[in-house]
């Protein structure tokens, strides 16, 4: 059986949760300066992704395989209308959307099963790889350009700190007040978003009817929107001051990221 296809291996090795993902706070709009000294959130920067990509393919044709540069192009940012339509996404399938394919699955599908497994372990190494060196085309692409993993372990716990100190703000503090006041008065008191995901979720898993949940779940992922908005450009405003402590405080930390980033 063929290990898995090239569109679904991705580059997990050092996936690190830069900024505003793992459940941050947002940044400021923007590239905000922290956000580029640390290569816009690791291979969410476009230029870096693209190196990384043709590094992997140069790689791969060492070993004997065609391999095309992909970046898997940037979730586009919800609208209110495509909220209104999908809602979370949990009980709604938005699958027939149109999405861009791996260009390499048809040449990955054309191997034999054999020829499919080298091709993974080629392209990720192994499957429970700690290290750069055994995580095959890929690994070797991330370790040019990407920090070391102990450069990104340390930043990320410096900003997971960075972001406690931010929900203590009293400006977050004030806009997250504003935000479940204004859940409350759309009939979702003492709720947010991941909470209200959370419940959509479990009551699927229960089996309850999807069309008893569906026009429910787009009525609270239309509310949080609506809500939400405004609180992220509160929070926006309130975490710039936070970044700039960031960046002077760890001027070396951050310079060393750097330095591993724009390649070894």
């Amino acid at each position: 059986m063929k290990t898995k296809s090239p569109s679904i291996v991705v580059i997990s090795l050092l996936s690190f949760c830069f900024l505003s993902s793992c459940g941050r706070t947002p940044s400021p709009t923007g590239d905000s300066a922290l956000e580029v000294a640390l290569g816009g959130a690791a291979l969410e920067n476009a230029s870096n992704a693209s190196e990384i990509e043709n590094f992997v393919a140069s790689c791969m044709k060492q070993q004997g395989f065609t391999y095309k540069p992909y970046v898997m192009p940037a979730q586009p940012v919800r609208t209110l209308d495509q909220v209104t339509a999908e809602g979370f996404g949990i009980t709604i399938d938005s699958r027939s959307r149109p999405r861009q394919l791996d260009p390499n699955q048809i040449y990955f599908d054309s191997l034999s099963t054999a020829e499919a497994n080298r091709f993974t372990l080629t392209l990720s190494g192994l499957q429970d790889a700690k290290f750069l060196r055994d995580a095959g085309c890929r690994g070797a692409a991330q370790s040019r350009y990407l920090p070391e993993p102990e450069f990104a372990i340390q930043i990320n716990a410096l900003l997971d700190a960075m972001d406690k100190e931010l929900r203590r703000d009293p400006q977050y503090v004030l806009s997250m007040s504003v935000y479940k006041s204004c859940m409350g008065t759309k009939g979702f008191k003492n709720k947010d978003g991941a909470t209200l995901r959370a419940e959509f979720a479990k009551a699927v898993d229960r089996g309850e009817p999807l069309s008893d949940l569906q026009n429910a779940e787009r009525s609270a992922a239309r509310a949080d929107f609506e809500c939400q908005s405004e609180h992220d450009k509160a929070v926006r405003k309130a975490r710039a001051k936070y970044e700039s402590d960031f960046l002077r405080q760890n001027a070396e930390i951050v310079e060393q990221a750097m330095k591993g980033r724009l390649g070894r």
